[in-house]
């Protein structure tokens, strides 16, 4: 299916170089069927851990060519790939599992564990929860609301009220980022 092939791509590119989240994509379809929006739930996480693998091996080749890359992407800049580092490097690769708490992109735990030498595998492993968890979350939201929501207005209304959500999350985030 398409919406899952976009799920697919969206992951990858979030997790290499682009600034929008795929839950953008993932709430839209969760709006009318919670089944297709955890689905594609699982197609982003495929797509963000091969994302996630490349940047690890990119790194581990060439960290400062990487920093440099994601240092002229939306919303990072070299305080936050340092407070990444330092997070990995006191809390362990377990700091993964918060990061989406703290609006921490996945890159930069992808970067920075390159960086300490956390293990493909192990990084593999916790890339997992630390993903799926936020997709499955903000899905499983999207469509309470978005249920509740079609109760009073029409279907589209609803897809314009969760796109304006989200254009003002993002407004939100990158002046607080």
């Amino acid at each position: 299916m398409i919406r899952n092939s976009i799920a697919l791509i969206w992951g990858f590119c979030e997790a290499t170089f682009f600034f929008i989240v795929p839950d953008v994509w993932l709430s839209l379809i969760a709006i009318n069927s919670l089944k297709k929006g955890l689905i594609a739930c699982l197609y982003a996480l495929a797509g963000a851990v091969l994302g996630g693998l490349l940047i690890y091996y990119w790194a581990s080749r060439d960290a400062s060519g990487v920093s440099y890359f994601f240092n002229r992407l939306p919303g990072i800049y070299p305080a936050l790939q340092s407070l990444v580092y330092d997070q990995l490097q006191s809390q362990g690769i377990g700091a993964m599992l918060m990061g989406p708490l703290q609006g921490l992109p996945y890159k930069l735990f992808a970067l920075q564990a390159a960086q300490l030498k956390v293990s493909p595998i192990i990084f593999l492993l916790v890339s997992i929860p630390a993903r799926l968890a936020r997709f499955f979350t903000v899905t499983c939201f999207i469509h309470v609301i978005g249920h509740f929501l079609q109760k009073y207005w029409p279907l589209e209304t609803v897809y314009r009220i969760a796109v304006i959500g989200w254009m003002l999350f993002y407004v939100f985030y990158f002046r607080v980022i």
